[in-house]
């Protein structure tokens, strides 16, 4: 029996049967994870938790950041808190008051 192909070697289908098995997705009958949508999760999930664009840009191997952005789709709480925190930066410098108290 041979061993595990070099990373080279191995086709992007049989990267993604590997990756969906490991993570235990597709597990019911026709549902399937594509490569795309783990790309999307990963952007996404390192976006929320306040990883750099640039550096999700090149964690994914995109030239532009507006390729990135494609990738990333905040949920809605996450744009809900980011506007709250912002009005409450905005308020606080306008009034002299420290928001984080």
């Amino acid at each position: 029996m041979a061993g595990p192909l070099p990373l080279g070697q191995r086709t992007s289908r049989g990267i993604q049967s590997a990756g969906c098995s490991v993570l235990g997705a597709g597990s019911r009958a026709g549902e399937t994870v594509g490569i795309g949508a783990l790309r999307r999760a990963c952007a996404t999930h390192n976006y929320e938790r306040g990883v750099d664009l640039v550096a999700i840009q090149q964690m994914l191997g995109h030239w532009t950041v507006s390729s990135t952005m494609r990738y990333v789709s905040p949920s809605a709480t996450f744009i809900e808190d980011a506007y709250q925190q912002a009005v409450a930066r905005t308020l606080a410098e306008l009034t002299g008051k420290d928001s984080r108290a």
